[in-house]
């Protein structure tokens, strides 16, 4: 029966040559539908606190929540970790560009520390829904001696098993607009190559036991409080020492004899000069990371304390 003129349509009408198609047109009214209400319910991944920003490093806790609400993503957090042992894990990272380059760092040693330093007090505040987001910038010149900024970004989170989890979606390339756009390393990924992972780790194997190429796991010390670090915490005390102090007027002048008394070696404010030298040749490249690190280490303790 054909409908007349102003007579409704029945919705299981049936056209010639479509016999049977009434349940296709069902399910794709219901998909349209129900595919709104779904992805509104799925969980995302939003950017929560921002942790460090400046013009080579942006770091950022982002967290997994749905609808505003934080969802658990299964992660080992808070996790108290070493930002020497953080340090020295991502600076054992290296990464085989597809085109067959020699094994270079996926990340400068020159940020190394900045990121580890980061990475650690992300982790030692974060929830089970939260993780570690970074974007690094490189400065570098062309053939034609202009400047070029190339990207290396990623996440970081320590899993269930206690490894430190590092999944990088771009190394060390030129983004157009829609490649800034954040994504999830650990869905999908801009770069070719793949990493060559600590020698304590490895690659991460995916359900269907293939190898995730950007996405390396390595064990690491977890501990029951924030770890506290000599060098850090003796920086910490040259940076309050060698900062400018209202000036308040003595009781009584000081004698001879307490001037004696003053603690030798070089003052607080000129080392901290010197460490603002050091990070500048050591960001210039006139010399390597040991020798930053020693030349460091003796300024912070001359006597040779903080060993270990």
């Amino acid at each position: 029966m054909i409908p007349g003129r102003g007579d409704p349509i029945p919705f299981d009408v049936r056209l010639p040559g479509l016999e049977g198609a009434t349940a296709v047109i069902r399910f794709t009214l219901v998909a349209m539908l129900l595919l709104p209400l779904v992805g509104c319910a799925s969980p995302t991944w939003r950017r929560h606190e921002a942790l460090q920003r400046n013009r080579s490093l942006q770091v950022e806790l982002e967290r997994l929540a749905v609808r505003g609400e934080p969802v658990m993503a299964g992660y080992s957090h808070p996790a108290h970790l070493s930002r020497t042992e953080v340090a020295s894990l991502l600076g054992d990272i290296s990464y085989l560009s597809h085109t067959g380059a020699d094994a270079r760092p996926a990340i400068p040693a020159e940020i190394c520390d900045d990121l580890a330093r980061s990475i650690v007090m992300g982790l030692g505040q974060a929830e089970p829904s939260d993780r570690i987001r970074f974007s690094l910038s490189h400065q570098s010149r062309t053939l034609f001696l202009f400047p070029s900024s190339t990207t290396t970004r990623g996440i970081a989170y320590v899993d269930a098993d206690g490894s430190l989890n590092v999944a990088l979606d771009v190394v060390d390339m030129q983004l157009d607009f829609e490649q800034e756009r954040w994504g999830d390393p650990t869905r999908r990924t801009l770069t070719r190559g793949r990493l060559v992972p600590p020698s304590t780790g490895g690659l991460v194997i995916d359900g269907n036991g293939r190898e995730k190429p950007l996405w390396v796991h390595a064990p690491v010390t977890l501990h029951a409080a924030r770890v506290q670090d000599p060098i850090e915490e003796r920086l910490a005390e040259v940076e309050t020492v060698a900062r400018p102090r209202p000036t308040v007027e003595s009781p009584k002048a000081a004698t001879p004899a307490e001037t004696d008394q003053e603690t030798p070696g070089i003052p607080d404010r000129e080392i901290l000069e010197r460490l603002r030298f050091l990070e500048e040749l050591y960001r210039d490249g006139k010399i390597d990371r040991a020798s930053y690190e020693e030349i460091r280490r003796s300024l912070l303790f001359p006597e040779g304390g903080g060993e270990g």
